[in-house]
């Protein structure tokens, strides 16, 4: 197992964190939707691929792409969530993306549970206050903001 991590760029934060979302996304899914058990749990099958894209890409900054577009090949119903996760745009949006984003802005880098603030505060201090992830990320939270403000 710790030779497939290597090869695919994986380490254990990274899966912890896979980990996490996936298990908020059904859990806000759960509590915020009417969704059905199937749908639920099709949340925790997205929350843990979004972050997919870093195992193929070279600049972090791309792997919501590439990760995207490997699912999208691969057929996966949500590749456009995973595509699109982690920014506001206006080229697709959903309720199934909206939960992955306020899953993932409530999940740390290494998979414990987090307010958006601080999560937020995490980012800038990972990547810096002027970073593009830090900018996507302050502006998805506003986004996110008719979810409610959740802090765990």
């Amino acid at each position: 197992m710790d030779e497939i991590k290597q090869i695919i760029g994986l380490n254990e934060n990274r899966l912890k964190h896979c980990r996490a979302v996936a298990e908020k996304a059904y859990k806000l899914a759960s509590e915020l939707t009417d969704w059905d058990e199937e749908k639920c749990s099709e949340m925790y099958v997205l929350g843990f691929l979004h972050d997919v894209g870093y195992a193929f890409a070279v600049n972090q900054e791309d792997h919501e792409r590439i990760g995207g577009e490997i699912l999208g090949i691969s057929g996966y119903k949500y590749w456009k969530e995973v595509y699109w996760h982690g920014r506001v745009t206006d080229q697709h949006s959903s309720r199934e993306l909206d939960i992955l984003n306020l899953a993932d802005l409530l999940t740390n880098f290494d998979g414990e549970p987090v307010s958006i603030s601080e999560r937020l505060k995490s980012i800038d201090e990972r990547y810096g206050f002027a970073s593009t992830q830090s900018s996507n990320a302050k502006e998805l939270a506003d986004s996110l903001a008719t979810y409610g403000r959740q802090e765990t």
